[in-house]
C-alpha cells in the first residue's frame, strides 16, 4: 500500500478493513498451515485482494455500492 492524501477517507478504512477482514486471515491460515509451499496461492489471494481494493478506489464506491460520486 502507499501512503498518499485521498479526498475522502473511506479508501483508507477499505485498507484497513482488508488486513482484519476473512481473506487476509485465510492467507495468514495457508502460510501457517503449508508454509512455502502455499506461497503460490497466498499470493494469488493477495493480489486479489489489492486489486479489489484499487477497483474501489477507482469506482469511488465500495462493491453493490451506489453512490452520487461512483464512476462506472
Amino acid at each position: 500500500m502507499t501512503h498518499r492524501e485521498h479526498d475522502t477517507g473511506w479508501e483508507f478504512e477499505a485498507q484497513a478493513e482488508a488486513f482484519a477482514s476473512r481473506p487476509f486471515q485465510e492467507v495468514l491460515e495457508l502460510l501457517i498451515d503449508h508454509g512455502l509451499g502455499g506461497i503460490a496461492q497466498a499470493m494469488r489471494m493477495l493480489l486479489n485482494e489489492a486489486m479489489k481494493l484499487e477497483r474501489s478506489e477507482v469506482l469511488a464506491a465500495q462493491p453493490y455500492q451506489r453512490t452520487p460520486t461512483r464512476r462506472g
